[in-house]
């Protein structure tokens, strides 16, 4: 990674005005003012990188797809003083342990005030289309509440059955602890050895 620019200190604290580019297309700036003590910010932070970097800390999962984001951290350093967008555009999610990966996933977060809105769409690999819109919390327990749209999505197992979802499912609650509650409507139509032919799932 390197670092160019100017960092000048004078009695309120200092002012940054910095360039970045590294590993994974990473093309950032940063600019504005660090009080005194280091322990406080007005900044924004501009630039792109591909979201590949990631997958250090993700293994054996993999993301890929462009990644851009457009913020201001105004307040303690931490990431609830974080406001403005991320987004994410031709990305792509596998993960080993599933039959299917998600392809084509658009998503922005607008991040405001410790939360995140979130608004995503992406294709799932075996078929159909999964769209998520909600809001999250960025602190802990990051409290959710989102809608799942599931479209014509298929999961299979070839010596087995082939299954369709269509319908909605609202996610709220901490989305760590394992305190989740799922509550909608499902249509499931399956075939193959296994079949149940169309199947209505609703409620909580």
């Amino acid at each position: 990674l390197t670092v160019k620019g100017t960092a000048a200190q004078d009695a309120k604290g200092t002012t940054l005005d910095l360039t970045a580019k590294g590993p994974g297309q990473i093309d950032a700036s940063v600019k504005g003012s660090l009080a005194k003590g280091f322990d406080t910010a007005d900044l924004t932070i501009k630039g792109q990188a591909r979201a590949a970097l990631a997958n250090a800390f993700i293994a054996p999962r993999s993301v890929s797809g462009q990644l851009g984001f457009d913020l201001r951290l105004l307040g303690p350093l931490q990431l609830t003083s974080l406001s403005g967008p991320v987004t994410l555009s031709q990305g792509q999610l596998a993960d080993p342990a599933l039959k299917f990966s998600l392809r084509n996933i658009s998503a922005q977060l607008g991040l405001q005030a410790g939360r995140a809105v979130v608004v995503s769409s992406l294709d799932v690999s075996s078929g159909g289309r999964i769209a998520v819109q909600g809001t999250a919390e960025l602190r802990a327990p990051y409290a959710g509440d989102l809608t799942v749209d599931l479209q014509s999505v298929i999961l299979r197992d070839p010596d087995l059955y082939e299954a369709r979802l269509n319908g909605q499912l609202r996610v709220t609650g901490p989305l760590t602890g394992g305190a989740i509650t799922t509550t909608g409507d499902l249509t499931v139509t399956t075939n193959g050895p296994l079949s149940l032919g169309p199947t209505h799932v609703g409620g909580d």
